[in-house]
Formats: C-alpha cells, structure tokens, sequence
C-alpha cells in the first residue's frame, strides 16, 4: 500500500488537473428576464468549456467548490445529480496555490454577483477539502479586507467535506519561526514550492487557523461533514490489492474547536476515503448522497423508483 509521504500531502489534497484562476475565461450569467453578468470564477463545472449560463431567478442556487488539485470539472457528475434532482448548481473555480484569502475574496464576489442578478431564495454552498477553507472565509463577517457579502437577503447554508480546519498536520514546520530563522529561509522556499501562497494559512499554528473567523449572521447552517479516511483505497489493482490509499487528512485533524463551537455548526462522519468520498469514475458517492439527502441539502428522487435512480447513478459515474 503506497502511502502519501508527509508534506506532499499538502500538494495532493485530490489528484485532479489544477486550472490557474488567474487565467480563467470570462463566463456570462444570465437570468430567467434575459440580464446577464461576467464572471471570471464560476461555470458549469466543465473547465469554462461553456462561455454563457443560465440561472432561473428565485430559485435556490447551489455553488460547488473543488478542493486543491482539482479543477470544477471534477464536479461536473455532482452537479448532475442535483439537476437530476430539479436543482441548480454551478461551479466555483480557483486556483489551489492562491492565496486562500485571496481566493475567498473572489467567492463573496461570485455570491454577490449570483445574488444581485437572481435573488435566489437560497444559496448552498458545497465544498471538499481545501475549498472548505475557501468557503468558510468567505462567509465570516469580520473579513480583514471589508469585503463582504453585500445587501443579501438570501440566507446561506454551507456544507463542508473533508476540510481541514484544524491545519494540515504535515505542513507544521511551515509555521515555525524558528527553524526558518535557523536555516536561513530554506524551508520558507520550500513551503512556498510544495504549497504556493497557501503555506502561511494551513499550517496549524498560522493565525488563519487558530483565528477562522465568526460565520456572517446571513448563515443558517454550517452542515460538516469529517471523513475517517483510515484504512481506505484510492486505486486498487485487476485482484484487488490497494495500490494508493486514499488517506488524506485525519480526523483530529478536520475537527476544530474554533469553528465547531459554533452552534450553527451539525458535525456528521463518514466512514470513506478523501477522493472516494465525492465520488469518481465506476464508484457513484452513496453515502454522500444519502447525507445530502437526510440534511435536505439534496432533494429527495421524486421522479424516478430507487432502482432507476441507482442506474443513473451509476451511468452518471461510469
């Protein structure tokens, strides 16, 4: 069983293709009256491989947020089994070794923008993995740059897979002063090559973790889901032998006393792997769903028996 080896876990949150945010094409929104807006961070999961969108006004919209490593392409399944389901989603994509913060700002731009043009009844917000970080700070209220969400009657729900919000274990010499100090700034170099600018905000003792932030009073719920990715396959062989595991962060470390003493906050954990957990080619996320499900994050199949919506399921992940 190959296992992820230390700091590199940092740079392999999910093994996706990365897209850079700063390079994004521009994608236009458009509502049910025909206005529009230009973005540059949201579409339809695909890799902005559609330039021109449509979201029907006051009706809940469900942004979904990729991890590090990733791109929203590898939302692209999730966001059909909520259409599947009479939802409305739509892709948030940043860049994984951006400035967390940074990246955070443009997501209150994106929910401002998605609000002022659709007044949506609600918006949910679905994050894995490090874009739990990113969507977290974009909702707090005290952001340090004034940049807020802005005349927003919409209440927001956020919903959280595997995010470590107690700091990633493995970047810990990331955030001691003292042995950058001893060796000279080497290991700054080094934080800053396997982690880009996020190497000062995951480390457990940086001031983005122990300091998270209050969530804005416009969210009703922070539903987090913590995965026990112990003892979880990513790739198994023709016989069945784990070929790459799919550990990825530990409990203790997802789990975190400043954000989980919120009382808006519902902690749920899921026996699954990192990747596993959202889903991917050949294995449909059940267990995710049915969380969804439960937590009315994802509507109930009303349309379809049980056994065809587990053959869409699994047409839609094949």
């Amino acid at each position: 069983m190959t296992r992820l080896p230390g700091f590199a876990a940092i740079a392999c949150i999910v093994s996706f293709v990365c897209i850079n945010c700063a390079s994004t094409p521009q994608t236009v929104i458009e509502n049910d009256q025909g206005e529009s807006i230009t973005t540059e961070s949201l579409d339809a999961c695909d890799d902005f491989g559609k330039h021109t969108l449509r979201l029907e006004n006051a009706k809940e919209v469900i942004i979904l947020v990729h991890g590090c490593k990733a791109s929203s392409g590898s939302f692209l399944i999730l966001k059909e089994v909520f259409e599947s389901r009479g939802q409305q989603a739509i892709g948030f994509s940043y860049d994984y070794r951006d400035s967390i913060e940074e990246c955070a700002d443009r997501l209150v731009v994106a929910i401002n923008a998605i609000n002022e043009l659709t007044h949506p009844t609600r918006i949910t917000i679905v994050a894995h993995s490090q874009g739990g970080l990113v969507a977290r700070r974009a909702l707090i209220s005290n952001r340090p740059n004034n940049l807020v969400l802005k005349g927003i009657a919409t209440k927001i729900r956020l919903v959280t897979i595997s995010s470590p919000f107690n700091g990633i274990r493995a970047s810990s010499h990331c955030g001691m002063t003292a042995l950058h100090i001893a060796t000279a700034g080497a290991t700054v170099l080094i934080c800053q090559a396997v982690a880009g600018s996020t190497w000062s905000e995951i480390n457990p003792s940086s001031d983005f973790i122990k300091s998270p932030g209050q969530l804005s009073e416009l969210v009703v719920a922070h539903l987090k889901i913590n995965t026990d990715e112990r003892n979880t396959c990513r790739e198994v062989d023709s016989e069945g032998n784990c070929l790459e595991d799919d550990f990825v962060f530990a409990l203790d470390e997802q789990y975190a006393e400043a954000v989980d003493r919120d009382s808006r906050v519902i902690n749920i954990e899921l026996k699954a792997g990192h990747a596993q957990v959202v889903g991917k080619p050949g294995h449909p996320p059940f267990t995710l769903i049915d969380t969804l499900e439960e937590n009315g994050v994802l509507r109930e199949q009303t349309s379809l028996s049980y056994a065809e919506d587990v053959a869409l399921l699994n047409r839609l992940y094949r």
